[in-house]
């Protein structure tokens, strides 16, 4: 017995299972009468076809077991069809119909009996071919493509190397317009300027995919090197400017890690914290020049920890590990750099 041949219209390679819709289900079903259980052969349009057997229906569907691949090797006979152009509209099921029968080559020729008469008065003798795609087929054959050829965007990346600020470039994705594609390659396969022409290419059509993260996305920040007694100002990955500190003390050392801006601070007042090495000092101190912390503050989403100034009687202390806890600075450097950062901007903290 003759084992039935079903096309597919979707890819089968690299498959175990496939679904078959409505129309396979009725031929199935009503015209070849097969039941759960049964043999056939499935192929699509890309040169695979499989044995297989029927494992199930659904009111819409027909489930399908892939088996073991039949290579052209295996084929016994290659069946070669010449069909003469028949009435509009036809051509498409004579071609599904003698391709699950088994056609391997389908020959369309203009034969007498192609002429048709309309209205008792026959047509001319040239009756021109009519050229169709099988756009189910051709879509799947651009959705197979398309996945070897789509690549998805890059984003820019920021990472802070040896107190230094890199910045990897972004890279833009690429994405086949499918739809487009299955129009220009349908037209150019049935187009009659087209097919009269000595070269029918066909260029995919390809969207640029943007990243959703660039190197603008990256504004300013800052990089300290504790160990430097260093403040790095870094506009994207270009040092704009660069400041001497002096960050915590071994016993009250400076927090490392990546913190943002979170509050900047003009001519505010000192308050005590009651720690050890403020015990003698006064609960409150007005802001300004003689304030602890001098008269700008940039704090860090960090409990108690600033970039800040300093009164003139701390000025030695900068370049050396002196602070408790903070990243102290001389009043001129922290005014330069409170006028160039804003909340938000990143804090990255090196030892």
């Amino acid at each position: 017995m003759t084992i039935p041949r079903i096309y597919s219209p979707d890819a089968l390679e690299n498959k175990t299972t496939c679904e078959l819709g409505p129309d396979n289900l009725k031929y199935i079903k009503q015209v070849m009468r097969l039941k759960q259980g049964d043999k056939i052969n499935v192929f699509d349009g890309f040169g695979h076809e499989f044995e297989s057997v029927i494992k199930g229906f659904t009111p819409k569907t027909v489930f399908i077991e892939l088996g073991k691949r039949i290579s052209q090797a295996d084929k016994e006979i290659r069946i070669t069809l010449a069909q003469a152009i028949p009435k509009a509209g036809k051509m498409d099921t004579i071609v599904k119909s003698a391709a699950e029968l088994g056609a391997d080559v389908i020959i369309p020729f203009d034969a007498t009996r192609s002429v048709s008469r309309i209205a008792g008065e026959p047509l001319p003798a040239d009756v021109q071919p009519v050229h169709s795609v099988a756009t189910s087929t051709l879509a799947a054959w651009v959705r197979q493509t398309a996945a070897m050829v789509d690549t998805q965007p890059v984003n820019a990346k920021r990472a802070v190397v040896k107190y230094s600020i890199r910045i990897t470039p972004a890279r833009y994705g690429a994405s086949v317009n499918q739809t487009k594609a299955v129009d220009l390659i349908a037209q150019a396969l049935t187009d009659e300027a087209a097919l009269a022409s000595a070269s029918r290419s066909v260029s995919l059509p390809i969207d640029a995919v943007p990243p959703k993260v660039t190197e603008s996305s990256f504004g300013r920040a800052i990089v300290v090197s504790l160990s430097q007694c260093r403040v790095r100002l870094f506009d994207g990955g270009k040092l704009i400017k660069s400041y001497l500190c002096a960050p915590g003390r071994p016993a009250w050392p400076t927090p490392t890690g990546d913190f943002s801006i979170v509050r900047k601070l003009a001519n505010s007042p000192w308050y005590n914290p009651h720690s050890t090495w403020s015990a003698s000092m006064p609960d409150v101190i007005p802001g300004g020049p003689g304030n602890p912390m001098g008269d700008r503050k940039i704090g860090i989403n960090y409990p108690g920890i600033f970039l800040h100034g300093i009164p003139a009687s701390e000025y030695s202390s900068i370049g050396t590990h002196a602070s408790h806890g903070c990243m102290r600075m001389m009043p001129s450097a922290v005014h330069d750099l409170y006028g160039r950062v804003k909340v938000g901007d990143p804090v990255f903290i090196r030892s």
